[in-house]
Parts: C-alpha cells; structure tokens; sequence
C-alpha cells in the first residue's frame, strides 16, 4: 500500500511539474493511476470478503467441528440434570402395584454438582461425541429411537462436574441430560416418566433426578415411583464430604439381601420423612438417615464411621445420611445453618473432620 501511494505521488508530479509534450504520455500515464487504484480496490475488498467469510464460519462454529460433521439441520437441544447426595433411604419396600418387594430409595438432592449437554442433529446419522462418556453416548442412541428419529445423527456435548463413583449419580446425571438434548433438539418433551424409564433401560439402575420434585420414593432398577409423601419435605443443609478420594464402581455393587427385620425398620424410616412432612421439621429425617446408614454399615462399611455416629449421638448434627453405594457422607442441618460462621456445633463438626485428613468439604441447603 505505501508503495502504491509513491507510485500515485511520482505520476501526479510528472503531469504538473516536467514539460511534456506528446499527448500521448499523458494518456499512458492517466491509464496507469486508473490501473493501480482499481488493483488497490479490487484486492482490498478480496481481503475484507474473505476475512468476513471465516469470521462467519467462527460464529456458526464451523472450524472447530468434528472432520465429516455436517451442519445441524434442527435446532441444537440443550438438557441439565442435577445430581444427588447419596440417599436418606435405601433398601427394599413393597411395591403395591406387583404386590411384591423391591429395592427403593430416598436421594438427597443436590444442584451443588450438575451435567448439561447440548446435541446438534445431522442427516449423515453418525453420531459424534465431544467430552462424552459410554453411556451418554449410548443415551443418543436410544432416546433417537424411542422418539422415531433413527434417521438423525449428530454431535453431543456433555460438561459436568459431578464425581465419579462417589455415589452422587453421576452417570444418571450423564443420561438424563442426554436425553433432555436430544429431545429437546426435536422440540419433544418427554415426562418424567418416560425419562425415568429409559434411564434404567440405559444403565440397569437409575436415580430420581428427572423428577422437579426427586424427593420420592424411587425404585431404581424399575424406574417407577414407590410412594409420594403427604407434604412438601422440610428444607435442610448439608455438610458433606467423601470419604475416599477413590471411586466405587456402583453397578457393580450386587443388590443387599435384607433381613425381615431390616425391611421392617425401612418401612418405620418412611413413617419419619412422613412425620418430617407434616411438622416440616427435618429432625426426623435426620433419624431416619441415621437408621439407613447404620444398617448399610454392616453390608457396605465407610471409613470413621463410629467417630460419624458419635457426632449424631452427641447431638452436633440432626443426622447422617450416606451413598449407599459410594463414598459420600453428609451430615444434616436445620436450613441455613452451615453458612453461620458463628454456629458452633457447625464448626465442631467441620474441626472433627478436618483431623481425620478431609479438607474438601461442601454445603448446600436442599429446597422443594
């Protein structure tokens, strides 16, 4: 460009400063100043077209697609679902709908750990995954054929920041997003129930977390309800914490054989959230969590446990729920307790665990 502009200079000289006297270098000369500024111009909007051209490309997310993606040709669907914290309740309850006893539980909801994705359909049906696990991957799959859309492929994209084996749920969180996705992206909406179902067809045993209100009774390997309670469940926080920096590969784990009597105290633990329920008091679901984890002790021992339950005992905390089938621990509060920098039976229990080595600790309340 600088060269050009001295090029203009030099000709614009010529014509007004040195003599000249053949009309014919005048012409030559004015052709070539119109030569150059149309090369100028011409190239310049080349350079703007094309620097339009890849910024259009980066807005519609073009360059960063995987090799043989083809462009979306539906709206791209979004889905999130929330995790748990271990359970109130786990074991085995009667199912008056068969008449007979399945295992069922209780989960702590929890939005302090969620997954989302995102899934942009294509015509080519491959499907492609970005930051996806084994599961989520076969949810498209399933969810495309249940909604009769086998024709579409596409790519999935997961985010989450839930643990892995720690019992928060965090392959159901995984594949109830996916499936929200993909459903989403097709403008279906599935039901509760529906998700339900396909979760456990998906992963052999699921946990409540489609449900807006989770805090039922959940049969895990059926996807069905068990029991609603009478009343909305009083709020609560949670101090929690795993013990283990090592995961449990949950599916793995073989279903309890309960005992009669163990099965009978279940169902005194579902008369407490009932009472729970109707004096909006969490202290008797702090009991009935308390009761749970006792006997899931004897099958599936946690770590410190006898220095946990001395804590209840000795009345620090309303109680303790655990993962039934991982390494989360959470202790239970009144609602908003955990946040009073002043509360001292919170800071008691938090020096406690502190000494047996466990600094990451969250909390949350839990809200219907």
């Amino acid at each position: 460009m600088v060269i050009l502009h001295i090029r203009l200079a030099i000709i614009l000289y010529t014509i007004f400063h040195v003599r000249l006297h053949n009309r014919l270098i005048y012409s030559i000369l004015i052709v070539n100043l119109c030569e150059k500024c149309f090369i100028f111009a011409a190239n310049n909007f080349v350079r703007k077209f094309k620097m339009f051209k890849n910024m259009e490309a980066l807005l519609n997310h073009q360059i960063h697609e995987p090799q043989g993606y083809k462009t979306p040709v539906v709206q791209k669907g979004h889905g999130f679902a929330p995790s748990h914290h271990g359970e109130i309740i786990q074991g085995l309850f009667f199912d008056r709908a068969t008449n007979d006893y399945v295992h069922g539980l209780l989960t702590v909801p929890c939005n302090y750990f969620w997954a989302s994705a995102s899934f942009s359909p294509s015509k080519d049906r491959k499907i492609y995954y970005q930051n996806s696990k084994k599961k989520a991957s076969f949810a498209v799959n399933k969810t495309l054929e249940y909604i009769n859309k086998q024709e579409f492929g596409g790519l999935l994209e997961l985010t989450s920041n839930i643990p892995v084996g720690f019992g928060c749920g965090s392959s159901t969180a995984d594949v109830v997003a996916t499936i929200k996705a993909v459903s989403n992206a097709f403008a279906i909406n599935l039901s509760e129930e529906e998700i339900g179902r396909l979760a456990v067809e998906i992963e052999t045993a699921s946990d409540p977390i489609m449900y807006r209100n989770p805090m039922i009774l959940f049969a895990q390997r059926k996807g069905i309800v068990l029991r609603r309670f009478e009343s909305k469940i009083p709020d609560f926080d949670i101090l929690g914490f795993s013990t283990s920096g090592q995961g449990v590969d949950t599916l793995a784990l073989e279903p309890i054989n309960y005992t009669n009597y163990e099965i009978q105290e279940f169902e005194n633990m579902v008369d407490l959230v009932n009472v729970a329920a109707l004096t909006k008091d969490p202290k008797y679901l702090g009991i009935a969590a308390y009761k749970s984890a006792l006997i899931c002790q004897k099958y599936r021992p946690k770590p410190f446990y006898d220095v946990f339950a001395n804590i209840v005992e000795d009345g620090m905390a309303l109680g303790c729920q655990v993962s039934h089938s991982g390494t989360v621990v959470g202790f239970i509060f009144n609602a908003h307790e955990t946040i009073d920098p002043q509360n001292a039976r919170v800071s008691k229990v938090l020096k406690i665990i502190n000494q047996l080595g466990i600094k990451d600790i969250w909390r949350f309340t839990v809200s219907q």
